[in-house]
């Protein structure tokens, strides 16, 4: 990463730039330098309080005013996808077809809809009260914008009460997101071969 650099290789590496390094190393080009432009551009989102722990990325911006909350995934979310196939069963919204479950596949979406000529997506997320915003993972927005027309995002909100449900085809065009990015420090632990050599002695 210095190689301009007289003696780089004798000094150690400025924490700084290790965790840089360590924050884009699995990203591709593409996504890299879509983040230094968002940077030179301004468009970073500055990063709020660990203790939040999840940012709502995906809002919907047209009543002018931030009603914006912040809500943990994992109960919300298993409620919201059990509440999403309840409905899909006695409705067949908001496409009939055959349901089927892809929240284990990584694929960015939750559910597919495959009927006799297409596919359609569905992302659930889910919310404890009435108000809130949603997030989307950097693969979950590329496949909205994708899938375009095809691609709902649902949302069941209220779900400590009287849980509703509301649908939005094309969320990558009808929503303004806001990204943000979050560094990723991982521990990994190396053993030398001297070591390694000197247990099998």
């Amino acid at each position: 990463m210095f190689g301009h650099r007289a003696g780089w290789y004798q000094r150690p590496m400025n924490p700084s730039r290790i965790r840089v390094a360590q924050a884009l190393e699995n990203l591709d080009e593409l996504q890299v330098r879509s983040i230094a432009k968002d940077i030179l551009t301004g468009k970073i989102q500055e990063e709020p309080d660990e203790e939040e722990q999840l940012l709502t990325i995906a809002s919907d911006e047209t009543k002018g005013k931030s009603t914006q909350k912040f809500i943990l995934r994992a109960p919300t979310g298993k409620a919201a996808e059990e509440y999403f196939q309840k409905h899909f069963s006695e409705n067949k919204f908001p496409v009939d077809g055959k349901l089927i479950d892809c929240r284990d596949l990584g694929v960015g979406y939750d559910f597919r809809i495959e009927t006799a000529t297409e596919k359609y997506f569905v992302e659930v997320k889910g919310l404890s009260e009435f108000t809130g915003g949603v997030l989307f993972t950097n693969k979950e927005w590329s496949t909205a914008k994708e899938h375009g027309k095809k691609y709902f995002l649902c949302v069941v909100s209220n779900l400590n009460e009287k849980a509703e449900i509301v649908f939005i085809q094309n969320p990558a065009e009808k929503l303004n997101p806001k990204k943000n990015i979050y560094t990723s420090i991982q521990i990994s632990w190396s053993v030398t071969q001297n070591q390694l050599a000197e247990l099998n002695d």
